[in-house]
């Protein structure tokens, strides 16, 4: 019988996702210290009912009314109900019903498993590994030398022998070819330079691809996605009322030519965070920084939220969470509420951060409309046309005004006959809901009729704001008033900062951390070769995992610091490392001594990532437009409220630009994304995690998008003379990057012939169906959806 316990069993022993263990600690465990805890805890001497939620075991135990979760319903349980106020008998808590958002975290929290940290947290007195200062080791001297052709190699193979393993052989050349393609640019190779790599697959040949590669602006768009999924980036606002951010692209362009450029990391980092306080003279350098601040500004907001200073608390709290996340790999919003549970970060401090970003003007660009209570404006840039905006007549400018002082003036006359009608009723919702579409229409322009450059992004406030330490985080409870600072437990300055909002400092201090090295080394590590040195998500604090090789992790962040931060670079030696280079077959004795593959003894074969994989069905279908969009592929890119996500969202966008140039739209991602694991924009996601579902089989046997991809690829094949072997190795070339087998060869020939006997009807038209189907099966391959 499945019961809570084993369910929470289950989970502890498998390790719970990354994202699930966040949402506990920045969203749920604040609310059970708030609402819950005070009757329902054995460390506050209270356990009312008999159940104890301050502990996982508490949680599974459940209390004399019954058990606390149902695992076969996760809206059925004792603390839905109670938290709903569905039963008269059981409404919880007694203070009052919960607000609406609360209760869709918990539901949220529910159904990602319910995850509650059981074991207790790591002693805070031992210094964690990851804010040591960094050290260049010595290189090791492996006994088996021969193997190795660079530095990485021989870390490598001495973390190895070490474990007594040996390397499985290197990829073929097709295989690392392909692999290579995908990594660095999201793309497939195409047949010709297949063929021609293949006639001369040597170590220069390869070196010269990956300089290729790396100067290709497919590069930027593949490693810029990373970093979107890190940055939480979405096109709306999210939340209950789904706002959209019609300038949010201008700081998706911005990541990928950062990549592109190879900027270095330090001023990646402090331009996200920053940049409009650096020091600038050309315009266009300055239009880049506001823009690269739009970090700041792109996450999920709750704009129908009625009490201004619980937004402005949530927004900076959002902020603290995907900066320190981000570049940091640490939680540092869980010590909102109180001292943080594992990590060297307290509440003071963490309130010195929040009054760094409660001093600073988030600029965001949505209008106060029905249910938006918190609108705001965006930053202008220098003064040119931004594209797909024509200028304005004098009389369009006119009428527009005329509208909107109208529509105030229909507003002001209700107000006068009915005050509540304005807010209430119908007329009055309307009424205002087209006098702030149309203002927000005039404010894109300038008097002249020539349109602004706008852009979303951060500045800071004419006057600076320190912030009270609010008692398990409550705003109803304000306490000490704390200065805005660093986190000195981390390294950071113990001085308050007295000029400015603190930004330009807490960015600096976070880009010269060793912290922020690691971090980002890491996840290069771990994209290029499936797994990272970290382990088991992105989390560098006590909860997280200590490096399986530190050695090897150290070496390369002085080799990333020492090359001025350059990603490129890192890129290039990982990946012209023999270490990259092997094939991924399995071996028994790997499988026994390293099943977790923590020493490379093999390459971690992976499927594409969802992005990657709708490019490369374009791609290899011929149909893939590559030129980057202008703006934004919003369907309603304007200043008022987007479509609802099942109008926005559901349906796939009509485009063949790549994936990363798709509306992002919260809750409403399009269904090729979301069924193949698609980051999730309400989070920091610095690793996805696959999942094998029976729906992704029945998209890939189903969808209109993959039978036309099939049937171009089919009508392809047949266009070129030639006999039916000849056109299965096209075919194969096409989609695996490879020839086809001998057995391949034969098996497809002899479906092509079956297919066509069985179909009847015109020979013309069986034949397409035949390779259609062929081509359709080779995509739904193996071969296909992994990196070799």
């Amino acid at each position: 019988m499945l019961t809570l316990a084993s369910v929470l069993t289950l989970a502890i022993a498998l390790g719970a996702d990354e994202s699930a263990s966040r949402h506990f600690e920045t969203k749920v465990r604040p609310l059970l210290a708030s609402k819950c805890l005070s009757c329902h805890s054995a460390k506050a001497g209270k356990v009312k009912g008999g159940l104890d939620l301050s502990t996982a075991e508490g949680l599974a135990k459940g209390g004399a009314t019954g058990p606390a979760l149902n695992p076969r319903d996760p809206d059925g349980g004792l603390i839905m109900k109670a938290v709903r106020h569905l039963d008269g008998n059981l409404k919880m808590p007694p203070s009052g019903k919960l607000a609406d958002e609360a209760i869709r975290e918990l539901e949220q929290w529910i159904r990602l498993g319910a995850f509650y940290p059981h074991t207790p947290p790591a002693s805070k007195t031992e210094p964690l590994w990851s804010l040591a200062p960094l050290a260049r080791p010595s290189v090791p001297k492996p006994r088996d030398a021969g193997w190795a052709k660079s530095d990485i190699d021989r870390f490598v193979r001495a973390s190895q022998e070490k474990a007594g393993i040996r390397p499985v052989g290197d990829a073929a050349p097709e295989r690392l070819f392909r692999r290579l393609f995908l990594d660095l640019t999201g793309l497939p190779p195409s047949p010709s330079e297949v063929e021609a790599f293949l006639g001369n697959p040597t170590r220069e040949a390869y070196a010269r691809e990956v300089d290729r590669l790396l100067s290709s602006q497919a590069f930027g768009e593949k490693w810029g996605r990373h970093w979107l999924d890190v940055a939480r980036f979405a096109e709306t606002t999210g939340k209950q009322v789904n706002f959209s951010y019609p300038h949010a692209w201008r700081y998706r362009n911005w990541v990928i030519e950062a990549f592109n450029s190879d900027m270095p990391h330090g001023e990646f980092v402090t331009r996200q965070l920053a940049g409009d306080l650096m020091e600038e003279s050309n315009p266009k350098s300055r239009d880049a920084n506001r823009v690269a601040t739009g970090f700041l500004a792109v996450g999920a907001k709750a704009l129908n939220e009625r009490n201004a200073a619980q937004f402005a608390m949530d927004m900076a709290d959002e902020q603290i969470d995907a900066t320190t996340q981000a570049f940091l790999g640490l939680t540092v919003a869980c010590a909102r509420c109180h001292d943080h549970k594992h990590d060297p970060v307290s509440q003071a401090e963490y309130t010195a951060l929040a009054a760094i970003f409660r001093s600073t003007d988030t600029c965001y660009g949505t209008i106060r409309v029905v249910q938006a209570q918190h609108p705001s404006r965006l930053l202008w840039l220098s003064e040119s046309a931004p594209p797909g905006r024509e200028p304005l007549s004098a009389g369009e400018i006119e009428s527009l005004k005329n509208r909107s002082l109208s529509f105030s003036e229909e507003i002001e006359k209700l107000r006068k006959s009915d005050p509540a009608a304005v807010f209430n009723s119908l007329r009055g919702v309307r009424l205002r809901l087209q006098q702030g579409v149309v203002q927000g229409r005039i404010d894109l322009y300038h008097d002249n009729g020539e349109p602004k450059r706008l852009a979303m992004g951060v500045k800071d406030r004419f006057f600076q704001v320190d912030v009270p330490i609010y008692e398990r985080g409550e705003i109803e409870h304000p306490g000490e008033t704390v200065k805005r600072g660093l986190p000195s437990q981390l390294g950071g300055s113990p001085e308050p900062i007295r000029k400015g909002s603190g930004r330009l400092e807490l960015a600096r201090w976070i880009a010269g951390h060793p912290l922020s090295a690691r971090v980002a080394v890491n996840r290069i590590w771990q994209r290029l070769m499936g797994r990272g040195l970290v382990p088991g998500g992105d989390n560098f604090g006590s909860a997280g995992n200590p490096p399986t090789d530190p050695g090897l992790l150290d070496w390369l962040c002085s080799e990333f610091l020492a090359r001025g931060g350059s990603t490129k670079s890192l890129i290039r030696q990982i990946v012209t490392s023999r270490a990259y280079q092997l094939g991924h077959e399995a071996d028994p004795l790997g499988m026994e001594k390293d099943p977790e593959n923590s020493t490379s003894w093999r390459h971690e074969r992976r499927r594409l990532d969802a992005e990657v994989l709708r490019d490369c069905l374009l791609a290899v279908s011929g149909s893939l437009d590559r030129n980057p969009p202008a703006g934004t592929l919003l369907p309603q890119p304007s200043e008022g409220p987007a479509m609802t996500p099942m109008a926005l969202g559901q349906g796939e966008i009509q485009t063949r630009k790549r994936s990363v140039y798709l509306p992002v739209i919260r809750d409403g991602a399009p269904e090729s994304l979301a069924l193949f694991d698609g980051a999730d924009p309400n989070l920091v996601v610095p690793e996805r995690h696959p999942t094998t579902t029976p729906a992704q089989g029945l998209f890939l046997l189903n969808n209109p998008e993959m039978a036309r991809c099939s049937e171009a690829l089919a009508r392809k094949a047949l266009e070129e003379p030639g006999t039916d072997a000849e056109r299965v190795n096209r075919l194969a070339m096409a989609v695996w990057g490879r020839p086809a087998r001998p057995r391949e060869t034969e098996s497809a020939i002899a479906f092509l012939e079956a297919f066509v006997l069985k179909r009847g009807g015109l020979p013309s038209r069986a034949r397409v169906d035949a390779y259609s189907a062929l081509a359709q099966a080779q995509l739904a391959s193996a071969d296909f959806l992994f990196v070799p």
